[in-house]
């Protein structure tokens, strides 16, 4: 498996993300893309699996049922998009019981 990783607004590479290979929710195998937003998993036995793609600042993207073959090379393209600020504080409306 190998492919790329971009920034879902710009378009330019992403270095630094964590992507996970998991099989069975067994944590098999993990990479970091490089400067120019690439990642390889050379060792992965064939099988299904779940690719978890994380970055500080950005939204988990997660890729269900990604079918590995040994004969095959698999190629992704993925794009993150930056996590929005306001999703991890709490709501600004407060609600009272005026009884």
């Amino acid at each position: 498996v190998a492919g790329n990783i971009v920034d879902g607004d710009s378009k330019k590479p992403m270095s630094e993300v964590t992507v996970t290979a998991y099989s069975a929710n067994k944590k098999e195998k993990f990479v970091i893309t490089d400067e120019w937003g690439r990642f390889v998993f050379d060792e992965l036995k064939t099988g299904i699996y779940k690719l978890v793609f994380e970055k500080e600042g950005y939204r988990k993207v997660v890729r269900e049922k990604v079918s590995i073959k040994t004969d095959e090379t698999f190629q992704m393209r993925i794009e993150m998009i930056e996590a929005d600020g306001f999703d991890l504080l709490p709501s600004p409306f407060q609600f009272f019981d005026t009884e």
